[in-house]
């Protein structure tokens, strides 16, 4: 069959698409809509040409019926409002879009009825994958209804991963934040440090409870008892400098917050109270983000990939079962300016490197 004409006025359809590329439209369908059955080159070119030529957008219920799944990939998060998950969201949009997938988002709030839900749903709609991302409460309770509606859908043929999500028998994306904290409270007793502060230790959250263990682990020193509250916003960090006995924060000679946001909370707070980063005060984070490296004076913080976190996400969606393994991303302390060490006499700071200097790299492991 000749090439045709343009096609008529309106929508692109695939039958335009068929009739440009010579071919038939079933093999159009094959080759646009993402079937199993396989197309030959010079006819998989053709009708690739002619989409292009045409500025065609394949159906997404097209693609669904012929795959068995979209080609959406569904990210269920409990809270996007703080900096680290929207980032996250951005990198695998990111890393999605170069294997032609697009994330969906969902809050879940963490609420086990609201998850339950949203997977319910979701198995009518068919995305490529769910993922589950973000740590899991510490009395989570029994997750077996969850745990058999994931099962459901993957035999449906869909992909359930995690990304730092505990408590959940699937394929996992995580970070060392034990190890990666231990390593922090390690660093900061070498620069000198021996009495801390930590913001964040009674979070009701399992990933920021293995921050506090693995740092109170690595460091070693005296850590400050004081009341704080449980939530893990900037304000939340502010409010608990604010908020502590005098006594308790002249005890410390080191801040370690469980995240980037509740120590930029917690800075401001210190300087409410006149007391300044680094010279009356070090502090450190964890997660790293912009805002750490953004801020005066650059925050130390637990360093965590996210571009490669995103990466091997999607990379695990193409892989087959019996190569799907848990991947543990390494997680590693940055040391900046807000945690020079400390001289000889231990009152004093030396200056430190604004840009940061990165403590050893941990190896990839997987399970």
């Amino acid at each position: 069959m000749a090439e045709s004409q343009a096609p008529r006025r309106g929508r692109v359809t695939l039958y335009d698409v068929a009739n440009r590329a010579g071919v038939s439209q079933p093999t159009a369908s094959r080759v646009l809509n993402g079937s199993d059955r396989k197309v030959g080159g010079v006819y998989r070119d053709r009708v690739l040409q002619a989409a292009r030529a045409l500025g065609y957008r394949p159906d997404i219920a097209a693609q669904t019926f012929a795959r068995g799944t979209s080609p959406t990939v569904s990210l269920v998060v409990g809270d996007i409002s703080g900096a680290f998950f929207a980032s996250m969201a951005a990198e695998l949009m990111r890393a999605a879009r170069s294997s032609g997938l697009h994330v969906a988002v969902t809050l879940s709030g963490r609420d086990a009825a609201r998850e339950l839900a949203i997977v319910d749903e979701l198995r009518t709609q068919r995305p490529r994958a769910i993922i589950f991302a973000g740590t899991a409460l510490v009395d989570e309770g029994d997750n077996s209804r969850l745990v058999n509606a994931l099962r459901r859908y993957e035999s449906g043929g869909g992909r359930v991963l995690l990304i730092g999500r505990h408590g959940l028998p699937f394929a996992s994306v995580d970070f060392d934040d034990r190890g990666a904290a231990s390593q922090m409270g390690a660093e900061l007793a070498a620069r000198g440090y021996r009495s801390a502060f930590i913001v964040g230790r009674r979070s009701p959250l399992v990933a920021m409870r293995e921050r506090v263990q693995g740092f109170q682990s690595g460091f070693g020193g005296t850590v400050i008892d004081h009341d704080e509250a449980a939530s893990l916003t900037w304000e939340d960090g502010r409010a608990v400098v604010l908020e502590a006995d005098p006594a308790a924060l002249d005890q410390a000679d080191v801040l370690f917050a469980v995240t980037d946001e509740l120590a930029l909370g917690a800075i401001a707070g210190l300087r409410e109270r006149g007391l300044a980063v680094p010279t009356d005060m070090a502090v450190a984070g964890f997660n790293d983000g912009k805002t750490a490296r953004d801020s005066f004076p650059p925050l130390t913080s637990a360093h965590v990939p996210l571009e490669t976190v995103a990466a091997e996400t999607i990379r695990l969606l193409h892989v087959s079962t019996d190569e799907l393994r848990s991947v543990t991303v390494p997680t590693y302390p940055v040391m900046r300016a807000s945690s020079p060490r400390l001289t000889p006499d231990g009152r004093t700071r030396q200056a430190a490197s604004v840009g940061g200097t990165a403590a050893a790299r941990p190896d990839w492991s997987t399970s």
